[in-house]
């Protein structure tokens, strides 16, 4: 099964899981703006065992054989000092940044460090 992070408004992965459902392959697509709020991301390092869940959709670690990568949702706090909301979305991604890197490089299709040099111009120019 084909686990696809991304976040609630996602036109490229709205299309994509159309043609998923079209072609009857098996996938899982959870909200990254939607579990903080309402979700879970539950991890026991000693087992190995982590679930991930966006209010909608309970993924867990043995149910996926890829993960699709999408970018990860900043995430904004009102109210607050600018540093301390600065913090938290620095915290928020770090969580994410260590998750997926604690996965199997195998299993995750777009890894970011790949993401970055494909996004790197300097390089784009040269090939």
């Amino acid at each position: 099964m084909i686990l696809i992070l991304t976040k609630a408004v996602d036109p490229t992965v709205d299309f994509v899981c159309e043609k998923l459902i079209k072609n009857g392959i098996s996938f899982r697509r959870i909200n990254l703006d939607n579990v903080r709020s309402c979700g879970s991301l539950i991890i026991e390092p000693v087992t190995g065992f982590w679930a991930i869940s966006d209010g909608a959709t309970l993924v867990k670690n043995d149910e996926i054989s890829i993960v699709w990568q999408r970018r990860i949702p900043r995430v904004k706090r009102t109210g607050l000092q600018s540093e301390v909301e600065e913090y938290l979305e620095q915290e928020w991604r770090l969580v994410w940044e260590w998750w997926i890197n604690s996965l199997e490089e195998r299993k995750i299709l777009d890894p970011e460090w790949k993401l970055k040099m494909a996004s790197n111009k300097f390089l784009q120019l040269k090939i």
